[in-house]
């Protein structure tokens, strides 16, 4: 089976979003506002593997929500929220993995595939890279910079693995977790929708990049 999606375009995204978001229409994740409070933003694995078109897991969606978390990015750090990038790899030691089990391969550490897109450098100077052998990101402990963070907003790669997973742990820290629809990438659509159900059904808040753009805007007219 081929591992490329096209499902997912820049010129449909806006569409398929809107029928997602009706999809989840009454769940909690949806209903319930967003906490007051210091939020911070993570980026889940924008690696090579999955970012780039040479990649021979690249999962084409992600050329439909590119822009969506560059500009994120952007709004995050402008309002000076933290931003932590996660990069996922496993150490030479964990042969045996299920990494391997499920996939066929472990992603290692030095794998350049594993490595972030460069066109992240510019945010670098301002954001946290975190690295993970899981798929939840923070199974071994938070960054500083989301100590005594409310929320988390989260977009990335894949949503029914690492960022489900993600979600799903930050509960155990009592962080409430955001997911943006259009800010988050999977193989297929349907998974994708799965994942976004799973979430919205008390495990995270479910949002759009333009809900959460507006929110931070209407966050920093508070305070000033």
């Amino acid at each position: 089976m081929a591992y490329r999606d096209s499902e997912i375009t820049q010129e449909n995204l806006g569409r398929k979003t809107a029928l997602w978001m009706d999809a989840l229409s009454g769940s909690p994740g949806l209903e319930r506002p967003l906490l007051k409070g210091p939020s911070a933003l993570v980026v889940v694995d924008a690696q090579r593997i999955f970012c780039s078109p040479a990649s021979p897991a690249y999962l084409s969606a992600w050329a439909a929500i590119d822009a969506q978390v560059h500009r994120t990015i952007q709004r995050f750090q402008a309002n000076r929220l933290p931003v932590v990038f996660t990069r996922h790899g496993h150490p030479r030691e964990t042969e045996g993995c299920l990494e391997c089990h499920f996939f066929g391969r472990a992603l290692r550490a030095e794998d350049p595939l594993a490595e972030l897109l460069p066109e992240f450098g510019e945010y670098m100077d301002e954001a946290v890279i975190w690295s993970k052998p899981y798929h939840a990101a923070f199974a071994c402990g938070l960054p500083s910079v989301l100590c005594g963070v409310k929320q988390v907003v989260l977009l990335g790669v894949q949503t029914p693995l690492c960022v489900l997973a993600t979600a799903m742990d930050l509960r155990r820290t009592n962080i409430a977790p955001v997911l943006l629809a259009d800010g988050c990438a999977a193989k297929r659509e349907a998974d994708h929708l799965a994942a976004l159900r799973v979430a919205a059904c008390g495990h995270a808040h479910v949002r759009t990049c333009s809900q959460i753009w507006d929110w931070l805007e209407n966050q920093e007219e508070r305070e000033s």
